[in-house]
């Protein structure tokens, strides 16, 4: 009995020690993770370059796309959202967010407008952003943008969940979880970063700018001309890192091959050489309702939607403690208004409705609810951009504003900002 109970006890003083030192070894990896609120090195020139575009980018001190703050004299207007404010595919000039600003100043409204998008950035991440900056950057006017797969981003993706879930399936990762819960998980959000970070072929096409940008000769950054040969083993590669992450989620070789049959080819290529976004090449593979579920609110983008106006609303809500005013503004997907860009999606393999096309979407009318029951001002892009169907106001692959999209996108904020906000023009 007596040796029971030593054996006893000399399991529970193990197990705690365990936990003791998996509570300490997470605390020591927490303390050495980066902080990822600011996405942006500081101070820093990047050129970004893909088959559609290429551009320069600089980072303030603050670590956001936009000139150093002087003393504020000015009414100041903060725009927070994703890529589409922070102008992906063109210069700095020519983003929607100077061209607002351009516009106001021609009106007579002498407001500051400072770019706080950041690529990839979801409401959530805006939020964050926000406490970070609120106090140096003193804003009279919060705007937040909010993008259709704003609505999948505010929760985890299929692939995530899917992943996390294949990994735990292991035995020895189950035991280890048991004993060393924390570190487990982190080790396997590592893993799983990891994995994910090996198919961001475009991250090659973004570079440190170590010379003089030449604007008028972008044709120099382009990618040189691949032989029959070196594109091949580029296709090579990547169809099987994406088969590769296919199995680590769990999807079978079956749904890839028809998807591969499916696909247009050149897109892989582009994908496999580093010109288009990857992800949105792997989504189409493995997550197809990706669109379709944000704009219908269907599933699980129902579920992701009351996180995202939970996030919207808690941004509202500590913006007034530090600004005036908080506006709304929804930017479509190019479904939404682009038969050209409906198809490509579709043979990308995302699930793609006509409808889209016409109608309004349950994610836009929900907003739009969810702005008046709150008396938030709340702008809608999708009539802007279906007003102009002969006009070519995306890229020819990626899913953002040219400079032809950023200018119909700034006139119609720009009037909004006008009719919602007090005024404060120049003498």
């Amino acid at each position: 009995m007596k040796k029971t109970f030593f054996y006893f006890v000399l399991i529970l003083i193990l197990f705690f020690s365990f936990r003791a030192l998996d509570f300490f070894a997470f605390w020591i990896l927490d303390l050495t993770k980066k902080e990822n609120v600011v996405k942006l090195p500081v101070n820093t020139e990047f050129i970004s370059v893909s088959s559609d575009y290429v551009y320069l980018t600089k980072s303030n001190s603050l670590g956001i796309r936009n000139p150093e703050l002087p003393a504020k004299k000015k009414k100041r207007v903060l725009m927070l959202g994703d890529s589409f404010v922070f102008g992906i595919g063109v210069e700095e000039k020519d983003s929607m967010v100077r061209l607002v600003e351009e516009k106001l100043r021609s009106q007579g409204y002498d407001y500051e407008l400072v770019n706080a998008g950041i690529i990839g950035y979801a409401p959530k991440d805006s939020l964050n952003l926000f406490r970070q900056l609120k106090d140096r950057i003193q804003p009279d006017v919060v705007v937040l943008c909010v993008f259709t797969n704003d609505v999948f981003e505010s929760g985890k993706s299929i692939v995530w969940i899917k992943t996390r879930e294949r990994i735990y399936r292991k035995t020895w990762v189950r035991v280890a979880g048991f004993v060393f819960p924390k570190t487990t998980e982190y080790l396997v959000q590592w893993q799983m970063a990891s994995k994910a970070k090996a198919l961001q072929t475009d991250a090659d096409a973004t570079f440190t700018a170590k010379v003089e940008y030449e604007l008028k000769n972008k044709s120099k950054y382009k990618n040189k001309n691949h032989s029959e040969e070196e594109t091949k083993a580029l296709v090579d590669g990547f169809l099987l890192q994406l088969k590769d992450f296919g199995k680590f989620a769990g999807f079978r070789d079956e749904n890839f091959e028809k998807w591969y049959t499916n696909i247009d080819k050149n897109i892989i290529k582009n994908a496999a050489s580093g010109m288009v976004n990857s992800f949105y090449v792997l989504y189409g593979l493995i997550e197809p309702n990706y669109f379709k579920q944000s704009l219908d609110l269907t599933g699980e983008g129902e579920i992701r939607y009351q996180k995202l106006i939970e996030d919207i609303g808690t941004l509202r809500e500590e913006s007034k403690q530090h600004a005036n005013e908080f506006l709304l503004v929804y930017v479509p997907s190019e479904f939404q208004f682009s038969r050209e860009k409906l198809e490509l999606g579709k043979n990308v393999g995302y699930s793609v409705e006509k409808r889209w096309l016409t109608g309004v979407s349950n994610l836009e009318k929900s907003l739009g609810d969810f702005s008046k029951t709150n008396s938030i001002p709340f702008l809608s892009l999708t009539e802007t951009f279906r007003s102009k169907p002969k006009e070519k106001l995306v890229f020819d692959f990626d899913l953002h504003w040219n400079e032809k999209g950023n200018i119909l996108a700034a006139e119609e904020i720009s009037s909004f900002l006008i009719r919602n906000t007090k005024q404060s023009t120049s003498e």
